[in-house]
């Protein structure tokens, strides 16, 4: 009668345990699903920023310095420096239908050091309040650089 009653005890135990296991996968999933939305709308907010400053910058769309400042204010808000990190976790390679390559996790080293960069430039960009359109592209051309540096070895392509 004791082994049934310990065998039972064991059994609910065994249930306890395996309920809580899965409710730790679950849980976790969820929240790689979750940080992987939050990166995603970042870089989407870094984009809508990009389609103002970038006609801008090409003489596409005339140059105002309030809406030049303003953008690039935003995108200042933005920037992650050496924080980007706390956005691509390990176990969030995949899922969410990211775009993120690899090589984020490969050489997270590389991947901090463009964030940083980027984040210094728009800084510096703020900090010098762009004038006129010459000066504005002097202070953006660098920004930009660092898009494409980071797109061309951390994003996959669509």
């Amino acid at each position: 009668m004791i082994g049934a009653e310990i065998e039972t005890r064991m059994e609910t135990f065994m249930r306890i345990a395996l309920l809580a296991a899965t409710t730790l996968v679950l849980t976790m999933s969820a929240a790689g699903a979750d940080i992987i939305e939050e990166r995603q709308a970042i870089m989407k907010e870094r984009g809508d920023i990009m389609r103002v400053l970038g006609p801008i910058a090409q003489g596409q769309q005339p140059f105002d310095a309030d809406t030049v400042l303003a953008a690039l204010e935003r995108m200042n808000e933005n920037a992650l420096g050496d924080s980007i990190m706390d956005y691509f976790p390990e176990g969030t390679e995949t899922g969410g239908d990211t775009r993120a390559t690899p090589a984020v996790w490969e050489d997270s080293e590389a991947f901090v050091e463009i964030e940083t960069t980027y984040s210094a430039n728009i800084q510096a960009a703020v900090d010098a309040a762009p004038g006129d359109l010459d000066e504005f592209r002097a202070a953006f051309g660098p920004i930009a650089a660092q898009c494409g540096a980071c797109h061309e070895r951390f994003r996959t392509q669509q």
